[in-house]
């Protein structure tokens, strides 16, 4: 059987994907994992949606550190631009694209702010000054009655 991760009963990250980042994420804000990180009798309301957002884009940037062509995981623009349609021709780039979208690791992120709901109704976006860097830093958090709800098993 198949590890599987959700957010508000949607299909997270990959079949048998596991990340530090975001697990260690998850367990900071109190994620009952077992020892093989399942989360069995209730799911986890996540509250800090801002910091599971940054565990998932820390997560990607070391997936790209480790093995830089691993984000298009389908290969679809270097199989276009090489001309390559053994895999799949142009009349199906949307099919791809749409794989792509759904089960690429460069959209964790954006899936996970997708599963959560709409914008400006269940979540937002907001800046704030770093107070070191003095740098404007974007954040992301949860809003009216937004939910983010994390299973795994």
């Amino acid at each position: 059987m198949a590890y599987r991760t959700y957010i508000n009963d949607h299909e997270w990250l990959g079949n048998n994907e596991y990340s530090k980042e975001i697990f260690d994420e998850l367990k900071r804000q109190g994620c009952p994992f077992d020892k093989e990180w399942d989360v069995f009798k209730e799911p986890f309301e996540v509250k800090d949606l801002d910091g599971l957002v940054k565990a998932t884009e820390r997560h990607l940037m070391h997936l790209y550190d480790a093995r830089p062509k691993l984000l298009d995981s389908l290969g679809i623009f270097t199989n276009i631009k090489n001309g390559d349609n053994r895999i799949f021709t142009e009349d199906q780039l949307t099919l791809r694209l749409q794989e792509f979208t759904n089960y690429g690791y460069l959209f964790y992120s954006v899936n996970l702010l997708k599963y959560v709901g709409e914008e400006g109704k269940d979540w937002e976006f907001y800046w704030e000054r770093d107070k070191e860097s003095k740098e404007l830093v974007c954040h992301y958090r949860l809003i009216n009655d937004g939910k983010c709800i994390f299973k795994a098993y």
